[in-house]
């Protein structure tokens, strides 16, 4: 068989691929969840061939994924005239994660917002490093440079909801298509950490991220600002808005998370 297959052909059969998840990118006891999603959604750019753009993707974490093998089928649920939707399934012995991605191509339309822009009025480099702490060791996040903006830390027991920083690759070459945003989008601790003392376990379960233009590729050196706001937290979930802006200040994606905090 011949890859990669057009929407019309993966819509008759389920195209299995094997991919092997690396070493050095835990988190707690878990493979980092952007890593995850970033593959999931990178086969699915190598396996068909269309012409639609990336619109949207949903992802839930059902268990723990960890180094080693993993199993991916892919599945175009439907083909339309300018909408594709695919389903993506991650297994490990069992199914750690499930990715619902919609491709559509662009159409004439009388109705368009501006893009967004943030006013960049600061340069990340001059920023203080962000680490999740002395007693705090994620392996994912040493694959990043990380330099935080604004708001309060995490687990500093104030009332602050919001914040905002930059993000970069460490390594040259890591950041090469659009589904790396992910990685990157996803590294962050949740924004509804600060009103605590101490750190406690957490897990996100679902993440819903909208892409908003045509991505291109990007250079290993550019810095991604990341900003965060909580929509609520209570019964030991919280909900959070995220946003990933360029060096340019223009918006590349929004997500919206629902993550389980454990204390």
């Amino acid at each position: 068989m011949k890859y990669p297959l057009s929407a019309g052909e993966l819509s008759l059969l389920s195209v299995n691929c094997t991919l092997e998840i690396p070493e050095h990118w835990s988190q707690g006891r878990a493979t980092y969840g952007g890593m995850l999603a970033s593959m999931m959604l990178r086969a699915l750019e190598k396996q068909v061939d269309t012409a639609g753009i990336l619109r949207h993707a949903s992802v839930s974490f059902i268990a723990p994924a960890g180094p080693g093998l993993l199993e991916l089928h892919i599945q175009c649920l439907r083909e339309g005239r300018n909408v594709a939707f695919y389903l993506i399934t991650a297994v490990q012995e069992t199914i750690v994660a499930t990715m619902e991605v919609t491709l559509a191509r662009g159409r004439d339309s009388a109705v368009r917002s501006a893009d967004v822009y943030h006013q960049i009025n600061e340069s990340p480099e001059h920023l203080p490093a962000f680490s999740f702490g002395q007693d705090i060791h994620l392996e994912f996040a040493e694959h990043f440079d990380m330099r935080w903006a604004s708001g309060a830390l995490p687990f500093s027991q104030t009332e602050d909801w919001q914040f905002s920083g930059w993000i970069k690759a460490k390594k040259t070459g890591l950041i090469l298509h659009p589904s790396s945003l992910l990685m990157l989008a996803d590294a962050w601790p949740p924004s509804g950490l600060a009103p605590l003392e101490e750190p406690v376990p957490m897990s996100t379960v679902n993440w819903s991220i909208d892409f908003e233009l045509p991505l291109a590729g990007f250079d290993e050196s550019d810095w991604f600002r990341y900003e965060a706001d909580t929509v609520s937290t209570r019964d030991g979930y919280t909900v959070i808005n995220d946003q990933l802006f360029n060096q340019a200040g223009q918006r590349l994606l929004t997500t919206r998370q629902l993550v389980a905090i454990f204390g």
